[in-house]
């Protein structure tokens, strides 16, 4: 097994109280001691990571150049994708990882070749992948498909596109935030959509469907735009927003629609050396989520996990609410009935 040892930077437990609730999580630097870049794209509720590690590729001529690796991350070892590389100027990314152990894997060759692979990490074995069929309809594009067969995605039209989801009883269009456009990023396996849509005032806002309706994601205080990313069987969904006051991006979590700053559970004295979260890229049943933290002063990005011992209790959405609120209305009516009986 090509595996590596290394010490990531884990940090104390931080606490942080969000809608009435405490959430709690360890923040663990990923990237390997002596190299300078690495993302996490995608962790499986096994809390397997997939993403990319730069390594120092060598040019042939005693130079060096700096090269994406597709790798996993396991506890604290890392494992690279078995995946040769004819020059320094290649590279490859692992872009997402199942409950089997199989990694999503793009490989960049020199002459602009792009070849997906899969990699079965039990095995340590690479099999090319096969072209994408089209499936529903011709202008039906995916984006993401869960374990039970559906597609995420958007259905183009002449100047616009919509998004919409495919399984085998056909295309479902999700609709829009009041905007003309949208377009669906992930789906999970309860059936949880996630993506971008326009708004009724032509801005872009981020959107979650559960099946039924769309709900906008809110946006984190003084933010201009979002970008969501990943979804987790309960709702839950990972992302960005832009901060319009400090130019920069901070990694959120969206526990329904509601919107948390996950930079917020950075240690302090990371943030006081210029590290900041700046993307969430994959969410697990757990609650564990892995991205990018970077730094301002030095321009290094870091894989990262944020881990926690108790999962995120789902914030039950306004008409859930309602729904409960009539739910203990109607037993109370009950019982006082009973007692007069």
């Amino acid at each position: 097994m090509n595996k590596l040892i290394r010490c990531a930077a884990v940090a104390a437990a931080l606490s942080v109280s969000v809608n009435g609730y405490a959430l709690t999580f360890t923040f663990k630097d990923l990237n390997v001691v002596g190299n300078s870049i690495s993302n996490a794209n995608a962790i499986n509720n096994l809390n397997q990571i997939a993403g990319n590690q730069g390594v120092l590729a060598p040019n042939g001529n005693g130079t060096f150049n700096l090269q994406y690796r597709a790798a996993i991350w396991e506890d604290s070892n890392i494992q690279y994708a078995p995946l040769t590389y004819s020059n320094s100027n290649e590279y490859s990314y692992g872009l997402d990882i199942n409950d089997l152990g199989k990694v999503t894997v793009e490989h960049h060759s020199s002459n602009g070749k792009v070849q997906g692979y899969d990699w079965d990490i039990n095995r340590n074995q690479v099999t090319k992948s096969p072209p994408e069929p089209i499936v529903g309809s011709d202008n039906f594009y995916t984006f993401s498909t869960n374990a039970t067969g559906t597609l995420a995605g958007e259905v183009k039209y002449d100047t616009y596109a919509v998004a919409a989801i495919t399984d085998v009883s056909g295309i479902t269009i999700l609709g829009t935030l009041g905007g003309q456009s949208s377009r669906s990023y992930d789906v999970s396996d309860s059936g949880f959509v996630v993506g971008w849509s326009e708004l009724q005032n032509g801005k872009d806002g981020s959107f979650i469907w559960d099946g039924d309706s769309m709900g906008k994601l809110q946006n984190l205080q003084g933010v201009a735009f979002t970008g969501v990313s990943d979804v987790n069987n309960l709702g839950q969904s990972v992302g960005f927003s832009f901060n319009q006051s400090e130019r920069i991006l901070h990694a959120t979590l969206w526990n329904g629609t509601k919107a948390i700053d996950l930079d917020d559970y950075l240690p302090q004295d990371l943030k006081d050396a210029g590290w900041v979260l700046t993307q969430a890229n994959g969410i697990n049943d757990a609650g564990w989520i892995v991205g990018e933290v970077r730094n301002s002063i030095t321009r290094e990005h870091h894989a990262y996990v944020l881990s926690t011992d108790s999962a995120i209790s789902p914030i039950p959405e306004p008409t859930t609410w309602a729904m409960m609120l009539a739910g203990l209305a109607l037993l109370g009516f009950t019982k006082i009935s009973r007692k007069k009986e």
